[in-house]
């Protein structure tokens, strides 16, 4: 009877090996074809069709309504002449438009942008220190720092007038 033999691999050669298989520079080319979408096509294109991912060399689009897929079904040519010049190769051969039907396009922003960043309030008082603090103590030197958010000038001067106990 013939048995197999195992041998192990090491997590390196098979985390080479699986990289090795993976082609990463396509992928980052497609995710910034679906980034730049709307700079690549006129604003009115880029709202009524949108990419939805490709499946080999078929470039997947999807749009509201049916009208909208008739309508494209014309501007295939055009729009491949874009997408592929955008990466700079013969990428895509052919599109397919879909219906969306909920489905969410891969150039829409699923996260709203972050708020500005509000600058934090002055509390009263801030700067004026307590006689019994020691100009050595980390405490001191953290509230000298926290002063110094608001202020580009840090009140030292006035450690060295009430001196250390």
């Amino acid at each position: 009877m013939y048995t197999k033999k195992r041998s192990s691999t090491s997590m390196n050669m098979a985390l080479r090996r699986f990289f090795d298989r993976q082609d990463t520079h396509d992928d980052l080319c497609l995710a910034k074809l679906w980034e730049a979408w709307d700079t690549i096509f006129e604003p009115e294109i880029a709202t009524l069709i949108r990419p939805l991912g490709h499946k080999k060399d078929i470039l997947l689009l999807g749009a509201d309504d049916a009208i909208v897929m008739q309508e494209f079904t014309y501007f295939s040519d055009q729009i491949l002449e874009k997408a592929n010049a955008f990466l700079g190769k013969q990428f895509f051969g052919r599109i397919r438009i879909e219906l969306l039907k909920g489905r969410s396009p891969l150039n829409a922003r699923l996260l709203p942008p972050p708020p500005g960043r509000t600058p934090p309030v002055r509390p009263e008082g801030l700067g004026t220190m307590p006689h019994d603090m020691q100009a050595s103590s980390p405490v001191t030197r953290a509230y000298l720092k926290y002063v110094s958010l608001f202020t580009t000038d840090v009140p030292n001067s006035s450690l060295a007038t009430k001196g250390s106990k």
